[in-house]
């Protein structure tokens, strides 16, 4: 949730918008929402925002937005204007639903990869994957995907770790980080991510 004045500068948000953007409330209030604004966006679609509003109505769309740290997260907007008794803008509301989960993943994958300057992207595939989907189901194999993904962390050299990790479908994992290990060589590199793959074959996913 935020508010903004007339001119749209930011009078109020809450701790979910904190959270999500990770911005502390000091850095977003007295600022515009361009602060947390994604440059993927076409700015006609916030002309066309600002020109509903204005009108009195509610606007409702789709947001890409930009977090502190430069990563990107997605809301379900809706924007409307808040009126006093004889029916003048006083300020604005907008309320937001986090809906990146929802967003397809290598969309995701593909817009962070475009903002992160040194990229370090590791890709995993289950061989024989659609062999398993015919011999176990949908539904068990969708939960052996989700158990696999919260137990990639578990894998990984202690050295070794990723910003986030990406189920994209059909048995295949990403994993993406900024590389700022300057230390650490391309051959150590190598050895950690062999080191990675071969946790992976000795470990057993049992489902629950």
């Amino acid at each position: 949730v935020s508010k903004t004045d007339l001119k749209g500068i930011i009078t109020y948000v809450n701790n979910a918008f904190v959270d999500i953007s990770g911005y502390s409330k000091d850095e977003l209030i007295g600022k515009s929402h361009s602060t947390v604004r994604h440059p993927d966006i076409d700015k006609s679609l916030f002309e066309d925002m600002w020109r509903v509003i204005q009108s009195k109505q509610t606007w409702r769309g789709e947001v890409k937005n930009k977090r502190k740290d430069g990563g990107s997260y997605y809301v379900d907007a809706t924007v409307c204007p808040i009126l006093d008794e004889n029916c003048d803008i006083i300020e604005y509301i907008g309320l937001r639903n986090d809906i990146t989960e929802l967003i397809n993943p290598k969309k995701q994958l593909i817009d962070e990869i475009k903002i992160i300057e040194q990229p370090l992207l590791v890709m995993l595939k289950i061989e024989n994957f659609s062999n398993l989907e015919h011999l176990y189901g949908e539904k068990v194999i969708n939960d052996m995907l989700e158990l696999f993904k919260n137990k990639i962390d578990t894998y990984l050299p202690e050295a070794c770790t990723f910003d986030k990790i990406y189920n994209l479908g059909d048995g295949e994992f990403a994993l993406l980080k900024k590389m700022v290990d300057g230390n650490t060589s391309a051959t150590q590199k190598e050895i950690q991510l062999k080191q990675f793959q071969q946790n992976i074959k000795q470990d057993t996913l049992v489902a629950g």
